[in-house]
């Protein structure tokens, strides 16, 4: 024999073998459709671990399902003889497995320094039959059938249990209840009946208590009917005289069942979420709603028609019923906007209303108030002072909630003027001259007048208001308003009457008591002023 002494990489291969050991045993990786492997297909892996070279002693490594498998004799492998071990960069080579498997490694870079990562490909060949007995066979479901393909009685499916075949991992699972269980012990599988050596325990399946078969094989049993030799209960070594098989549906048959199975639990969970839904669904039920729809049309058309109308239904009503929630939502949303907005320019209009009024108020609180604002001297007179003389005579007339704010002499070296109360007080200087006294108010009111400071003392010049002769009814009063100018006179002015009997003045007031004459006198220092009252 001889092998290649070249460096060589092992191959990462997924390998599936069959529930016999003498029986097919095709390595198998799942194809990316369905992912199970077809007749023919072929298969990729990976070059892995380097090896430096074939020999009895070393082996080649393969990555299995659950643990490396060393084959440490080199003999299992047979490479094709290259040119020369020199140039035997790229290999075309069949291989062979003693288990079974028939493979071809086609095209592959065996260069461990270059070529790490490379991809290999490999084929499955059709499954050996080691009895040369199998024959296509077409069925739904696993069955026991003789050479004329009726069922065999003791091996028929028991009707109260729950058998299936199923694929799972790229296998072919049988679980199988038998009809006859108190009989049946088990069955060799790749047995001829007629030739006990055949009957290998490692090819034999027992049932348990219960009459149940449970074991997997390769996907290369799909399709066929395979030889099998029963085993009754009294003795495991006996069986029938007549020769039975074991057909497993084909792979398209699983796999479509396959199918049926997972879009029947698909859609049933679609319908589940479905008709949980509520009809009267709110805004609260928009997310379920909305994943439901979500869940719905993720299910492939096949799925779909397993949905009944009366789910989908229920679906649609509860769009609607959130449409119609957020319609109604959104329209009530926006008249809140709209009352908000008008609202607010009502309110905006109202302030501004208040605004202008209260502007309208102030000036006219402003204008009334200098217009009620007047001095008891006229803008065009002129008060005298005494030198070193202090007169609190200026008096203000002032609208409600107005008052002086200040009174400033333009020369103060002639006369100073400030605020007290609502009079101005004028304190001359040591020094002649005449200066101007502006007068303010808070609300705006403004009125000057001249103050002279001179030598000599200030008299009584006139009675301003008062008349020579008045008539008046007995009991009739009259206001007495007598102003003695200038006003900045010092000392009191002291009213007196002649003849109190006939009439008086007190506080301004001019009482006539009874029919007669009187005589009021006004009295400033040595100045005196007269009035004749005659009384009717």
């Amino acid at each position: 024999m001889r092998y290649m002494r070249k460096r060589f990489m092992a191959f990462a291969l997924s390998l599936s073998v069959a529930a016999s050991v003498t029986g097919p045993t095709t390595a198998v990786m799942a194809a990316e459709d369905e992912g199970y492997l077809e007749e023919q297909e072929y298969i990729t892996g990976e070059l892995m671990d380097e090896v430096d070279e074939v020999s009895e002693d070393e082996g080649l490594a393969f990555s299995g399902m659950d643990e490396t498998i060393i084959y440490e004799d080199a003999a299992e492998f047979n490479f094709e003889e290259a040119d020369s071990a020199e140039d035997a960069d790229t290999v075309d080579a069949d291989v062979s497995f003693d288990d079974g498997f028939e493979g071809l490694i086609k095209d592959t870079d065996i260069d461990a320094e270059e070529d790490a990562g490379e991809e290999v490909t490999f084929y499955a060949d059709e499954a050996a039959d080691p009895s040369g007995m199998a024959f296509d066979y077409d069925v739904d479901e696993e069955k026991f059938i003789g050479a004329d393909g009726k069922v065999f009685g003791m091996y028929k499916r028991a009707e109260d249990k729950t058998s299936a075949i199923t694929l799972e991992n790229g296998q072919v699972k049988v679980v199988h209840y038998t009809k006859n269980h108190t009989v049946f012990a088990g069955f060799y599988l790749n047995a001829n009946i007629a030739d006990s050596s055949t009957w290998k325990e490692e090819n034999y399946y027992p049932a348990d208590e219960e009459g149940k078969l449970e074991f997997t094989l390769s996907t290369d049993y799909c399709g066929k009917a395979w030889p099998v030799a029963p085993v009754k209960k009294e003795d495991i070594t006996s069986t029938t005289s007549t020769q039975y098989y074991l057909a497993i549906p084909k792979l398209e048959t699983l796999l479509a069942k396959k199918k049926a199975a997972e879009d029947k639990a698909a859609a049933d969970a679609v319908r589940e979420q479905l008709t949980g839904l509520k009809e009267d669904a709110g805004l609260e039920d928009a997310v379920a709603v909305e994943a439901a729809r979500e869940a719905y049309e993720a299910l492939t058309e096949d799925q779909k028609k397993l949905v009944d109308a009366a789910a989908l239904a229920k679906l649609e009503a509860a769009e609607a019923s959130v449409t119609a929630a957020a319609d109604k939502a959104e329209q009530e949303e926006k008249e809140k906007e709209e009352a908000e907005k008008k609202a607010q320019q009502e309110k905006e209009a109202a302030e501004k209303k208040a605004q202008q009024e209260k502007a309208a108020k102030e000036a006219a609180d402003i204008a009334n108030a200098k217009a009620a604002f007047k001095l008891n001297v006229a803008s065009n007179e002129t008060l005298p002072l005494k030198k070193k003389q202090v007169s609190t005579a200026v008096t203000a007339t002032l609208a409600d909630g107005d008052q002086l704010e200040s009174a400033v002499s333009n020369k103060e070296n002639v006369v100073k003027a400030s605020v007290v109360g609502n009079k101005v007080k004028l304190a001359a200087a040591n020094k002649t001259g005449t200066a101007i006294v502006t007068v303010t108010t808070v609300k705006g009111g403004e009125a000057s007048f001249k103050v002279k400071v001179q030598k000599k003392a200030v008299v009584a010049k006139k009675a301003q208001g008062l008349k020579k002769k008045i008539g008046l009814k007995k009991g009739e009063k009259r206001t007495f308003d007598v102003v003695i100018k200038p006003i900045t006179i010092p000392g009191k002015v002291k009213v007196t009457s002649s003849n109190k009997k006939v009439a008086v003045v007190k506080n301004g007031v001019l009482t006539a008591k009874k029919a007669g004459k009187a005589v009021i006198t006004y009295k400033v220092g040595k100045k005196t002023f007269k009035c004749v009252v005659t009384v009717k």
